[in-house]
């Protein structure tokens, strides 16, 4: 385990509430080889677990005094890993009873837990991660989706105007507009001419991603500004030298 992950946490907290909870050891599996998870799908699984704690319950089917995993298979995996072989306290697992009259049934009901009735698209992912303020590195180092392409994925984020790319305010009294992001209550200052510069940008970035995640983007380069370029001041944010 890093030094960073034992400063931060040795017990895995518990953000979800279920019908119950079991020791992880009562857990029993119920899909055999059916799932695998290799090694950087485990990896993302342990940060997650790290970062978010165990934020799902586990599904059960209870039969004859066990408890037989329905959904929940590569958690029970990951956490006994981090717990034999680094030393995680892992505490009482939340779950949720599934009804089924025999195995048969409940190996079904694995089976439906298992499939992926929904797909995604770059676009749809992009819109989702900037509605959430989700970056880039954090989407490719702690998910797994099996539908995206993380090199088509991160072409989406390449034109995402830096600070140094976009005009600032000068200081000689100029008549400045501003432009806001609306939904993030952002405010950027600038002369008439940066003004239409810095619209020709948005604009073009609006055709590209949809005018409903620039004010996203905006958002991002106030915060990538330097301390000296940006004054916080009643919720709003001003760009200034």
């Amino acid at each position: 385990m890093a030094a960073k992950d034992k400063k931060q946490a040795q017990v895995i907290k518990v953000t979800v509430k279920g019908a119950g909870s079991l020791p992880l050891d009562a857990l029993t599996p119920l899909q055999g080889e059916l799932k695998t998870l290799d090694r950087e799908n485990y990896e993302k699984y342990r940060r997650s677990l790290i970062e978010n704690g165990i934020s799902f319950v586990t599904h059960i089917w209870k039969n004859k005094g066990k408890n037989h995993i329905i959904d929940g298979h590569q958690g029970r995996f990951t956490l006994r890993k981090m717990r034999d072989e680094e030393g995680w306290k892992i505490p009482q697992i939340p779950v949720a009873y599934v009804e089924a009259k025999d195995f048969a049934e409940a190996k079904r009901k694995v089976l439906i837990a298992a499939s992926e009735f929904g797909h995604m698209t770059n676009k749809s992912l992009f819109d989702f991660a900037q509605s959430a303020d989700i970056p880039f590195d954090e989407i490719v180092a702690s998910f797994s989706l099996a539908d995206i392409d993380p090199a088509k994925f991160g072409e989406m984020f390449k034109d995402m105007p830096k600070v140094e790319d976009l005009p600032t305010p000068p200081s000689n009294g100029e008549t400045m507009r501003s432009s806001s992001t609306g939904v993030k209550q952002v405010v950027l200052f600038y002369t008439a001419a940066a003004y239409d510069e810095f619209m020709e940008l948005t604009n073009a970035l609006g055709k590209k991603y949809g005018k409903e995640n620039i004010s996203d983007t905006l958002l991002e380069v106030v915060r990538a500004a330097s301390p000296r370029k940006t004054v916080k001041r009643s919720g709003l944010v001003e760009a200034v030298r």
